[in-house]
C-alpha cells in the first residue's frame, strides 16, 4: 500500500481481517492466511509500542546527557579558572593541566601621531603701535 501511513496500513489490515472472519464460510480456504495476518498485525502493534518506548527513553537519555554536559562544562571552567588563579595566567605550569599559558606580549614602540606642521607666520617689519 504505497503512500499509506503506518497507522492506515494497520487499520486496513485489521478491517480486512475482520471482514474475512465475518465471511469465513465462503472464504474458508483463506483461514490460515488470515491467521498469519492477525499474528503479523499483533506483532506490528507490539513493535510500534516498543519503538515508542525506546524513543521516549532515547529522548530522556539525550536530555540527561545534555544536562550533564552543561554541568561538566561549568565545573571544568571553575577548575581551570582556579588553576589559573593559583599559578598565574602566563605560568608554564598550566600545560600540566592541558591549559595554555597566556603568551607574553612584546611592547610595541609607540609612534608619534602624524600632525600637520604648524605654519610659520613671518613677523611684519613695521610695528603696529606708534609712539
Amino acid at each position: 500500500m504505497p503512500g499509506s501511513s503506518q497507522d492506515e496500513t494497520l487499520t486496513t489490515w485489521e478491517t480486512l481481517s475482520v471482514a474475512v472472519e465475518a465471511s469465513m464460510p465462503d472464504l474458508d480456504f483463506l483461514g490460515s492466511t488470515r491467521a498469519e495476518l492477525v499474528t503479523t498485525l499483533q506483532n506490528a502493534k507490539e513493535a510500534r509500542l516498543h519503538r515508542d518506548a525506546l524513543s521516549d527513553a532515547m529522548r530522556k537519555a539525550t536530555h540527561d546527557f545534555i544536562c550533564q554536559l552543561v554541568r561538566g562544562r561549568e565545573l571544568a571552567s571553575r577548575l581551570s579558572n582556579g588553576i589559573r588563579s593559583h599559578y598565574g595566567i602566563a605560568s608554564p605550569e598550566l600545560t600540566k593541566f592541558g591549559l595554555k599559558p597566556r603568551a607574553k606580549t612584546r611592547a610595541r614602540p609607540r609612534r608619534k601621531p602624524a600632525c600637520p606642521p604648524v605654519p610659520v607666520i613671518p613677523a611684519s617689519s613695521g610695528s603696529p603701535i606708534k609712539e
